[in-house]
């Protein structure tokens, strides 16, 4: 069975230092799949990890346009973000590249929604989904497979 982690964070400024430190988990390269519902801080969590891999540009949320890609600082490595909640077909993506990004060992992708294309992610992919704390509305549970 895989190791699960469960993490609480109470604030934005905390999901942001997760995905900070989260970066030294995937700074070499992989792949890590968001789950959660609108709100849930996926996107606050990228752009803790973008600071993490120090990237200069701040991170937004790339809904309308499904990709943004950054240079990762002094390599020729890229950092994709893409955010599937408006996919409405795989092949949106495979216009995009996604075959070649994901081909490519040593990119750092994040996938918000990426349960619309499971079939197509490596095996290796961190998987980490969001929830809302239901007690508490501030908190979200976030676990780390």
């Amino acid at each position: 069975m895989a190791r699960q982690i469960v993490i609480l964070t109470t604030a934005p400024a905390q999901t942001r230092a997760l995905g900070r430190n989260f970066a030294r988990n995937i700074q070499s390269g992989g792949v890590a799949a968001l789950i959660g519902t609108l709100g849930s801080g996926k996107t606050t969590f990228v752009q803790g990890l973008g600071v993490g891999l120090r990237l200069r540009r701040k991170i937004t949320s790339p809904t309308f346009i499904k990709m943004a890609r950054y240079r990762l600082p002094h390599t020729d490595r890229w950092f994709y973000h893409f955010d599937l909640y408006r996919l409405r077909h795989r092949t949106e993506l495979m216009e995009l590249g996604l075959s070649d990004i994901l081909r490519r060992k040593d990119n750092v992708i994040v996938i918000e929604w990426p349960e619309k294309i499971k079939a197509l992610l490596p095996p290796r992919t961190k998987w980490i989904k969001f929830t809302h704390d239901r007690s508490d509305p501030k908190t979200r549970i976030i676990k780390i497979h």
